[in-house]
């Protein structure tokens, strides 16, 4: 699990075809200071294994369905890509409940630069309208953010500068394709629509 904070802006250093599988090199410094194989990274809100490191980089692989679900089969050489380890037990949870299993892609419609934050748009396809709702959580790149506006075709969320200069959302125009995550509690209610949904069963989401 992971928290949507982001840690380090990485840096995608190659990609490898092995199979089906595409196995990608990251270049970091910040996020390696204890990292051992076998760990977490959420990579642009995608949950990856390490399966090799140094100290100035990470390897993992992408299987096909993540491939199939994020934008990094079309990523090119030298993109930023936001990193965050995995969150511990005794961690404090400052953004929201982040799985890194990404649900889908979308597109970046339109950037508005306020006095004193961020608005960004995002495409909304038909068949996603109700995972998203007004002041509800949603992963953008892994980044956890809070949607501020709802209509039949789009979502918006704001951002504040600190946020959006640490993360690789700067570097974003309209067309950028991203990975959303829906919030968790939000599929989970979905899915129990049509059985019953208890406050025993939230609680044994974590909720």
């Amino acid at each position: 699990m992971f928290t949507g904070i982001i840690e380090e802006v990485g840096t995608l250093q190659s990609k490898q075809q092995r199979g089906d599988v595409i196995t990608i090199k990251v270049g970091c410094r910040a996020i390696l200071t204890d990292v051992k194989i076998g760990d977490s990274i959420a990579s642009n809100g995608v949950c990856l294994t390490v399966t090799k490191f140094d100290a100035q980089s990470f390897e993992a692989d992408l299987t096909p369905e993540s491939l199939k679900r994020s934008t990094f089969a079309s990523l090119p050489m030298g993109s930023p890509i936001n990193l965050e380890r995995a969150l511990l037990a005794n961690s404090r949870l400052d953004g929201h409940l982040v799985s890194g299993h990404v649900d889908t892609i979308t597109q970046l419609t339109r950037l508005q630069k306020l006095q004193n934050s961020y608005v960004l748009s995002f495409r909304l396809d038909k068949s996603d309208q109700k995972m998203v709702v007004e002041k509800g959580s949603i992963a953008i790149n892994g980044i956890s953010l809070t949607v501020t506006d709802v209509t039949m075709n789009a979502f918006s969320v704001s951002v504040i500068p600190h946020t959006f200069e640490i993360t690789n959302l700067h570097n974003l125009k309209e067309g950028s394709r991203v990975n959303i995550e829906f919030d968790q509690l939000g599929k989970y209610i979905l899915k129990e629509q049509a059985s019953t949904l208890t406050y025993d069963k939230l609680a044994q989401w974590g909720y």
